[in-house]
């Protein structure tokens, strides 16, 4: 499923609803990192600075039940993007050399914001453009999906697809570091394997990656995000934008197998600043170090915002993993 960001300036005049603009407003800038760059997109006040996902998908029920495909902007906890007014010029879908003007969907209770009767039943036909020209925003290109999957119904405690989304957890056991074994691990692949072992005891999909860093990679390099984050229960946690920032939705206190580790403190290995970079020497020594006196990075998993980075630990301590399906 191809997800696009829509990174740029939205402009919220007449929108008052609070819990929306805390959601859009929030951008993941690295802490290390200058923002001056961004002034050029900043426009007057009332402002909002974030992203969204546009996303398209096939529905039968459209068009008195003929069929059509929809498409909506979805905010970074994966609903229908709020306080957003769509207009008939803001998207267009091409086919072959023709152009399709969509139909505006207001009601704010409705699933989509635009919706298409199909000309040609082969979605792959189509190329689906989003034409606002917000200040300093690309010009998006996507395409239709079989079906939505926030159409379908989900049992309860069920996470969606590994298509659609990554799955993280924190593993129920706590690891030492020192050595490959079955209490250790001492590199960035004896973790990657003690995530996927936990995987596999839960009948996860999906192959999954140790949310560490060492001084020569960053979690943020090797972990690849194009979809929302969910915990093992289906929650959702952050959308790609605001991953690597201090605004998760939930904390991640659910294991491989959805169970709680709530309660209390739940120390996670990470070796990881807020932006996604490496802590400089508290990755204890790239995670073969097995004294007190080398560091080593940890977030709390049962905080949303030090999730990755509170503090740092004694590398001859035992901490738990977060885990992410890649």
């Amino acid at each position: 499923m191809l997800r696009f960001l829509l990174l740029g300036v939205f402009m919220m005049a007449g929108c008052h609803d609070s819990k929306l603009n805390r959601e859009i407003t929030e951008k993941p800038l690295d802490t290390e990192e200058d923002s001056s760059d961004l002034s050029d997109n900043v426009a007057i006040e009332p402002t909002a600075i974030g992203g969204a996902y546009l996303i398209c998908a096939d529905d039968p029920a459209l068009h008195s039940g003929t069929g059509g495909f929809g498409c909506r902007l979805e905010d970074e906890l994966g609903g229908r993007l709020e306080g957003f007014m769509p207009q008939t010029t803001d998207i267009v879908a091409i086919i072959g050399n023709q152009s399709l003007t969509p139909d505006v969907q207001q009601d704010t209770s409705s699933f989509w914001h635009w919706t298409f009767a199909y000309q040609d039943s082969d979605r792959s036909a189509y190329t689906i453009k989003f034409l606002i020209p917000f200040p300093g925003l690309a010009n998006p290109e996507t395409s239709i999906l079989e079906a939505h999957p926030g159409q379908a119904p989900k049992a309860p405690g069920t996470p969606a697809t590994s298509a659609r989304s990554h799955i993280i957890f924190v593993t129920s056991t706590a690891y030492g570091i020192g050595e490959d074994s079955a209490q250790e691990f001492n590199s960035l692949e004896s973790a990657d394997a003690k995530c996927n072992q936990h995987a596999s005891n839960a009948k996860l999909p999906g192959s999954f990656r140790a949310m560490l860093s060492t001084a020569n990679t960053a979690a943020r390099d090797r972990i690849q995000l194009s979809a929302p984050i969910i915990l093992t229960d289906g929650d959702v946690i952050a959308n790609v934008n605001l991953f690597w920032s201090e605004s998760h939705a939930k904390p991640i206190i659910r294991d491989e197998f959805a169970n709680s580790i709530g309660g209390g403190t739940v120390k996670v290995w990470t070796g990881t600043l807020s932006s996604g970079r490496t802590a400089p020497e508290e990755h204890c020594d790239n995670w073969t170090a097995t004294d007190s006196d080398a560091k080593g990075r940890y977030g709390l998993g049962d905080k949303e915002d030090v999730w990755i980075s509170d503090g740092q630990e004694g590398c001859d301590q035992s901490l738990r993993l977060y885990c992410i399906s890649q």
